[in-house]
């Protein structure tokens, strides 16, 4: 898979943030954010997004100006320099700094309006730029790459559904090592090194994997440990692998052994919300109708007080968790990646998630995970 982002990708996204920018009457905008630069410069792929201090871009045809330290400069410069961006490097050794470098850039380029988005900014920093910038006006500003960002191109769809595959081939690998005796600690660390051994271009997971068994599967979030496995456990592992620097998200709750009742009937519960609720993902329909049909479901089962973070989910990118949400107002657009991922925590007994990919397409949804769902039982 081709690690670098199309050209022609690169310049689509820069000329849709000068677009904005026009529409604002600003010249020039400040990028701080990782994330942000790392979606309009294409540089995602290295164990930092997007290393260096500021992206400057221009409302205008100037190139993009790349400012970063003494430390990443040969790298960012290889990598962007060929792509059109100049870059320049400040040093510290030298009384420099990114946002020294950043006003004398801006002064060359004769800017006299300067964005800046709140979001990356401390009240702080906001000070020093406003006094720095003495022949410029900084203007704090809502952020709208984020909001581009929502909306995945072909080339990144790409980068999420390879890291849904290298994340499930990882699982299904990792699934045959499991049995009693296990603690959550080895099955994280197998895991993982599963999840970086079968990469296809970022070092990097999208997260720290959380293995829970047994009553702590009652913790959606719960740490790891190095409580062992036993016999009748529920287990729930949540994790992701990257592709290009995007992001995978997945969640399987399996039984060590043969399930309960109980077990079962929470399981097939949850599993029907989750169904219920990925069927509500299509274009034009609203966000958070997936997020209240699936509660729905598990207030159906009386499970609705124990779904304690509701049955939807959040946008995945280069970010685990960005937007949009299930949780917001609007209409789901295609492109959009969100997670579906409903759970039921019962304090002192245990829990159940199950947590997929979801694509909107143009005609409706398309699921990105394809790790099966059936109650897996793990009978070694």
């Amino acid at each position: 898979m081709a690690r670098c982002v199309p050209q022609h990708l690169i310049k689509d996204r820069i000329d849709s943030a000068r677009e904005r920018l026009q529409k604002c009457e600003i010249d020039g905008l400040i990028v701080l954010s990782p994330t942000n630069k790392g979606y309009l410069s294409g540089f995602t792929t290295g164990t930092n997004i997007a290393p260096g201090g500021v992206l400057l871009i221009t409302a205008g045809e100037e190139s993009p100006h790349y400012i970063t330290s003494t430390v990443d400069f040969q790298e960012c410069r290889e990598r962007l320099q060929p792509r059109g961006f100049e870059v320049l490097r400040y040093d510290y050794r030298k009384g420099q700094n990114a946002l020294s470098i950043t006003v004398d850039a801006a002064r060359r380029l004769g800017l006299r309006k300067v964005g800046v988005p709140q979001s990356s900014i401390t009240a702080g920093q906001l000070r020093s730029y406003e006094q720095e910038f003495d022949q410029a006006e900084i203007l704090p500003i809502e952020d709208f790459i984020a909001v581009l960002r929502e909306v995945k191109d072909e080339w990144e769809i790409k980068q999420i559904r390879a890291a849904n595959r290298v994340s499930s081939n990882a699982f299904e690998r990792i699934i045959r090592q499991v049995k009693p005796g296990m603690t959550e600690w080895q099955l994280a660390a197998e895991l993982e090194y599963r999840l970086r051994l079968g990469g296809e271009g970022s070092p990097r997971l999208a997260f720290s994997s959380v293995v829970v068994s047994g009553p702590r599967t009652c913790m959606p979030h719960g740490s790891v440990t190095r409580r062992k496995l036993q016999r009748g456990d529920l287990v729930t592992v949540d994790f992701g692998a990257t592709c290009n620097g995007y992001c995978a998200d997945i969640t399987r709750t399996f039984v060590v052994g043969s399930p309960t009742d109980r077990q079962r009937k929470i399981y097939s519960a949850v599993l029907q919300a989750q169904l219920t609720a990925i069927k509500q993902v299509g274009p034009g329909n609203k966000r958070a109708k997936a997020a209240q049909r699936g509660m729905d479901v598990l207030g159906e089962k009386g499970l609705a007080e124990y779904a304690v973070h509701g049955a939807g989910g959040h946008g995945i990118g280069l970010q685990v968790h960005e937007g949009p949400t299930t949780g917001e107002c609007g209409l789901w657009e295609p492109g959009n990646v969100v997670t579906i991922e409903p759970g039921v925590y019962i304090p002192g007994w245990g829990g159940v998630r199950i947590e997929d990919d979801v694509l909107v397409t143009e005609t409706g949804y398309e699921v990105l995970t394809p790790i099966k769902k059936d109650l897996l039982q793990v009978k070694s």
